[in-house]
């Protein structure tokens, strides 16, 4: 999820992330990362948007206009 101000700039992110060996993502102010176990099982996230924003101190919910879901799925084997 993209939390965006009132101009569409980009103020922080929430990723669903199954985190392979070459990928470097870290938490951060403005971006938290809730890892899954594994790729192969299916899980139910609920994401509640006023808990999720207190993992995201960089971020001022008063700045925050819209937020825009996204949906990624990379299979392995992709070029």
């Amino acid at each position: 999820m993209e939390y965006l101000d009132n101009n569409d700039s980009l103020l922080g992110e929430t990723r669903i992330v199954y985190a392979t060996a070459g990928c470097n993502w870290q938490n951060s102010p403005t971006l938290h990362l809730i890892r899954v176990p594994d790729t192969v099982n299916w899980y139910d996230y609920h994401i509640y948007i006023s808990s999720e924003l207190d993992s995201l101190p960089g971020i001022q919910r008063s700045e925050i206009k819209s937020i825009k879901v996204t949906l990624l799925g990379f299979v392995s084997g992709n070029s």
